[in-house]
Formats: structure tokens, sequence, C-alpha cells
């Protein structure tokens, strides 16, 4: 387990991405801190969010624990926890995928939201009904709560 992480975390130092990024916390490879940037072209373009990490005792069997600690204005995110409604963090986990993939995932959920799987249902009626207003209010939470750098 603790070899499968490690090559994981290696994997992610070497793929240098400038969207995603992750650290260890301290010397446990069971707890890692991370960021994403906002995709373009969506309200989430130029922010910057972090959350941390958590693999269990049992991973790559059981999925790692992801929240946010940067708020996001998202349906499927709860910006009081940072939970994060994703499927494959829940049901459709497969000790086949990665955090990598995981990470991707949560990129591509911010680009395409699922407000019929919501987590925050004020953002997911007001991103079907609203458009204009969910994006003036995430750029707004983006101001507010976004991180300004992508140090962990």
């Amino acid at each position: 387990m603790h070899r499968r992480i490690y090559k994981e975390y290696e994997e992610l130092q070497k793929a240098n991405e400038t969207e995603l990024g992750v650290k260890m916390v301290g010397d446990n490879i069971h707890k890692w801190k991370a960021f994403i940037k906002g995709p373009p072209g969506t309200p989430y373009d130029g922010a910057i969010f972090k959350f941390d990490i958590e693999f269990p005792t049992n991973y790559p069997l059981m999925p790692p624990k992801l929240h946010f600690t940067t708020p996001v204005w998202h349906p499927n995110f709860d910006e009081d926890s940072g939970s994060i409604c994703l499927d494959i963090l829940k049901s459709e986990w497969s000790p086949a995928l990665s955090v990598h993939k995981v990470l991707i995932s949560v990129i591509s959920l911010l680009n395409d939201p699922n407000p019929h799987s919501p987590l925050n249902g004020l953002a997911a009626q007001q991103y079907m009904n609203r458009p204009q207003e969910f994006a003036s209010k995430v750029k707004e939470w983006n101001l507010l709560h976004g991180a300004k750098t992508t140090e962990l």
C-alpha cells in the first residue's frame, strides 16, 4: 500500500503539471495538500482551489478522502465542509484509479457541474435556472475565498 501511494506521489511530482499540484504533509505519506486551478473558459478560470487528501489504510481498495479547504460555490461541493460529490470517490471507485485521475475528475467537474446530484442545492438551482447569476457568484467567491498562490 505505501509503495502505491509513494509511486503516485512521485509520478505527480514528475508530471510538473501547471493546473494541479500535491505535497505531502510533513513526512506522512497518508496526508497530502493539493491544489487545482480553475479551468479556462469557466467562471472558475484564474482561481486556485486548495484541498486536503487523506488515504485510508486500505488504499487502493478504498478511495482517498478529499475535501476543499478553499470555499467553492458549486453544485457538487459543500461550501461549509469542503465535501465533494463525485462518484469515483464513492460507489464508482476502482483500485485501477489514481489520485491523478481523481484530480482531473475534480477539474472536469468544475468545467461541467452535475446539478442533478448536488451537495449545494442552492448553487444547483442557480446553475440551472439563473446561469449568469451563478457565474457572478462564482467569480465573487473566487475573489473572496480563492487562494492567491499555488504554494502548499
